[in-house]
């Protein structure tokens, strides 16, 4: 099965580095992927789109693995601006294979250092730890707020219109029953299982 190796993710890395290094210093994130992508010779697999987000695979990896070389203190993110530091210029003389392991490595230790693990009386155990790391990572990802609100937005137009399907032609599209859309609740398409929606005002 086709899979990006740790060598290349640190050439995605290193040369995201190297777009902020030439304008100056810093550069707004968009940028940074648009030009990325146009220096790097990406292939089929890396092109591909992940169905859920219809983000291209190298950049969904690109924006999870730059979270380590925030913490290896080469990249600083602030407003969707991204900013390179003494350090990260230094990181241009690494080969791509060392970017990836610094960058890992840096991440690791990070990790270490937040919040310990539950006590061992802690009745949510050691899967609420799990959870929270992976929480913690989510929410670190720059573009975390942007996902969640566009896909809340989809949620609410799939629900209203499930809701007027159930409503007289001429009450379509002006308010709508709170009685008659729940029924669509859980068809709606792209709504996810236990996603906890309950109620849609009325437009």
């Amino acid at each position: 099965m086709p899979q990006i190796t740790h060598d290349r993710i640190g050439e995605y890395v290193k040369t995201a580095l190297k777009v902020v290094a030439d304008h100056g210093g810093e550069i707004r994130s968009g940028e940074v992927i648009q030009e990325v992508g146009i220096r790097l010779n990406l292939d089929e697999y890396e092109l591909a789109r992940y169905e859920k987000s219809g983000q291209e695979r190298w950049v969904t990896v690109l924006h999870f693995q730059s979270m380590g070389a925030v913490k290896a203190g080469w990249l600083t993110k602030n407003g969707g601006v991204w900013r390179i530091t003494q350090e990260g210029e230094s990181a241009l003389n690494l080969s791509s294979i060392e970017i990836f392991n610094e960058i890992r490595e840096k991440y690791r230790a990070w990790k270490q250092t937040q919040q310990p693990a539950s006590p061992p009386d802690d009745p949510r155990g050691p899967q609420w730890d799990e959870f929270a790391k992976w929480g913690r990572m989510f929410f670190e990802w720059e573009f975390f707020d942007e996902k969640e609100r566009n896909y809340k937005l989809e949620i609410a137009d799939n629900l209203k219109e499930g809701a007027g399907n159930h409503l007289p032609a001429h009450q379509r599209g002006h308010g709508r029953s709170s009685r008659a859309w729940p029924m669509e609740r859980g068809s709606a398409p792209g709504l996810r299982p236990g996603s906890g929606a309950a109620w849609l005002p009325d437009s």
